[in-house]
């Protein structure tokens, strides 16, 4: 009789035992499972973006990935998120620089990447450039761009031009040419302060990337008087723009561009992209180079510049998966999906179909006649509203030459004090 109620206890409680086993896998499980959300900043590549994410789920069904995409106002979402206790796992720096990002540093809110996978991938030179003071690296770098300009192939084919001009003389004569032809030499969309703000760094980048401009800035023993020669090419910009530069907005200059009204614009290849849909031949016939803004064509070199940069925040466990993400885009299956969905130049070289402005990208690159970003890494949070104003204020007449770089120098001191 006690061996039969010994049995029928041991099988009564053999379900309850099962379920005790199965609650606890799933709890095992739940506690597995990560949730990242990725804030970022480009409708270009939202839906690329996506498609990665769905692809990254299928190989990893414990990530749940989620995306957010602000184009506007994205600084002032990210820092109330941040208040709010709710910063993003992954969510792009806008200004990726040790000066912007210093208050999440501080608040320790930034892990640094040094050992996610994709490092592995980036030159030493690349790295260097994303080293904060403290020897660590806090973004993971995915797209990059370019900032230079694009020219018409054809309009200075009937100008005399089998190949661009390498120098700031022999750009000077083309205008001029150009010019006799009916045509404006530059597009400018200069009622967009940042279309004519960022020349300072397209021209002044071999002084900003040399020589510590940035820290020796912070430290008071710089000054923008260095890049006075920069406006040798600003002039020249100026003065051969169409008649209404100072109206016209970025997308006007690029319908000027796209109608062949204008043989040169200063963009990067956004642009190009901009113009697909209002005049693809002429993007089939557009090229980029960098800007001459000397007589030495070894220093007038392609701007390379950041475009999305990502910060990592949260959890090790949600730090371990955006690191599985990113390696996934880059050395995994999801470096196709990025081919074939988000096209775009990014820091390891995933090729893509692109248009002819890309391509001399990608020619100019394997060339090495490009120079890699430093001014943003290094310039206060805000710096480019400065600039942009006060290019705006050269072009106007508004200031001199002096009075425009002296004025940065105290808009630079003042905001690195803050």
């Amino acid at each position: 009789m006690k061996k039969l109620v010994l049995v029928l206890v041991v099988l009564a409680l053999i379900p309850i035992a099962g379920l005790f086993a199965a609650g606890q896998q799933d709890t095992e499980a739940a506690a597995d499972s990560v949730e990242l959300l990725m804030f970022h900043y480009k409708d270009t590549v939202a839906e690329g973006y996506e498609a990665l994410g769905e692809a990254f789920m299928e190989e990893n069904p414990n990530i749940d990935m989620t995306f957010e995409m602000l184009s506007t106002e994205y600084n002032t979402v990210l820092k109330s998120k941040d208040a709010a206790g709710n910063l993003p796992e992954i969510w792009c720096a806008s200004s990726p620089g040790e000066k912007a990002l210093k208050p999440y540093l501080d608040a320790g809110k930034i892990r640094e990447v040094n050992d996610f996978a994709v490092m592995d991938n980036l030159s030493d030179s690349f790295k260097k450039s994303i080293t904060f003071s403290d020897g660590n690296i806090y973004m993971v770098p995915l797209l990059t761009t370019a900032r230079g300009l694009i020219y018409n192939t054809e309009i200075f084919k009937n100008a005399g031009y089998d190949t661009f001009p390498e120098t700031l003389d022999g750009l000077a004569e083309a205008c001029q040419k150009i010019e006799a032809m009916g045509i404006h030499p530059f597009a400018s969309g200069a009622a967009d302060g940042w279309t004519v703000g960022s020349l300072l760094y397209q021209c002044g980048h071999e002084v900003f990337a040399s020589d510590d401009f940035g820290p020796r800035m912070d430290a008071g023993e710089a000054s923008h008087m260095e890049i006075k020669e920069i406006f040798n090419f600003i002039d020249l910009f100026r003065d051969y723009s169409q008649p209404n530069y100072m109206s016209t907005d970025f997308m006007g200059s690029v319908s000027l561009y796209a109608q062949e009204k204008a043989a040169m614009i200063i963009q990067g290849p956004w642009a190009a992209d901009a113009m697909m849909d209002l005049a693809p031949e002429v993007v089939a016939q557009s090229k980029m180079t960098g800007i001459p803004y000397t007589n030495d064509p070894d220093r007038n070199l392609l701007y390379i510049d950041y475009d999305a940069y990502f910060c990592i925040s949260g959890s090790d466990a949600e730090a371990e998966a955006a690191d599985k993400f990113f390696d996934f885009v880059v050395n995994g299956a999801g470096r196709e999906v990025f081919s074939q969905e988000v096209k775009s130049i990014n820091a390891y070289g995933i090729p893509f179909d692109a248009h002819e402005v890309n391509q001399s990208i990608f020619e100019l690159t394997e060339a090495g006649k490009v120079m890699g970003d430093s001014q943003y890494i290094n310039a206060p949070d805000g710096w480019w509203q400065n600039q942009a104003l006060a290019m705006q204020e050269y072009l106007m007449g508004e200031v001199t030459k002096d009075e425009m770089l002296k004025k940065l120098d105290a808009e630079w001191k003042s905001l690195s004090s803050q």
